[in-house]
């Protein structure tokens, strides 16, 4: 299916409220979910028609490669200083940690990153998302939370050893509850976060937008080989 006949409201899940984000203006100084989300779709159909023998493998190979796309086809939207970055851990001069009282700060790193380096303010940090590889419901629930801090959806999540989690999720095996964690303290949101399952049968997404809840997304895998790059 050519990429011009798969428009965006084709591929959003009915009533979602997505259809609040189609209309935003353009002339804004941010790009709007429409935008992003057309360049993380054309990444993902190249990433399906040129790179499946990797989709099963590491999710730190899967992501690199997933930025390779990115970095292209966000290209039209990254004025005013927006780049993607991989493993991003910095928030201003510091590094970029959740904030917990009375216990030392939990360090955060997105899988990626569309924003400006240095910018905490809320026109730095547009876009974060977070990539699986497989279905363990601990990674799931990790990612969940985590998006779910950056965007604002939530103020607080539950930290556990090497996991988070939001308040009501079943905390992960053996580990102890340590603190509840939030953004530190002049760092804005997230204006949106994108979760991706990368499987070779298929994906799974899902949306954040300025504190509203995780919405899913269709995604439509590309049914003939794209062209090779320039």
């Amino acid at each position: 299916m050519a990429r011009a006949e798969r428009t965006l409201r084709g591929l959003v899940q009915k009533d979602s409220p997505i259809a609040d984000v189609l209309t935003d203006d353009v002339a804004h100084t941010l790009p709007s979910f429409g935008q992003l989300w057309d360049a993380v779709q054309a990444s993902l159909d190249e990433l399906y028609a040129r790179d499946m023998d990797l989709l099963g493998t590491t999710e730190r190979a899967v992501v690199g490669r997933l930025m390779v796309y990115l970095d292209r086809h966000l290209a039209a939207l990254s004025s005013s200083g927006l780049v993607i970055d991989q493993d991003y851990e910095r928030a201003g001069q510091a590094t970029k940690r959740l904030t917990a009282r009375g216990m030392p700060d939990k360090k955060i790193v997105p899988d990626l990153i569309f924003h400006r380096r240095r910018d905490l303010g809320p026109t730095g940090n547009v876009l974060a998302i977070e990539v699986k590889t497989d279905r363990r419901a601990d990674g799931r629930l990790h990612d969940f939370a985590k998006l779910s801090v950056l965007t604002g959806h939530v103020t607080t999540a539950i930290a556990y050893g090497k996991y988070l989690r939001l308040h009501g999720d079943r905390a992960p095996e053996g580990q102890a509850r340590t603190a509840d964690v939030s953004l530190p303290l002049g760092m804005s949101p997230y204006k949106y976060g994108i979760w991706l399952l990368l499987e070779p049968r298929g994906t799974e997404c899902w949306w954040w937008s300025n504190g509203k809840a995780p919405q899913p997304l269709n995604y439509m895998a590309p049914t003939s080989d794209l062209p090779s790059p320039p």
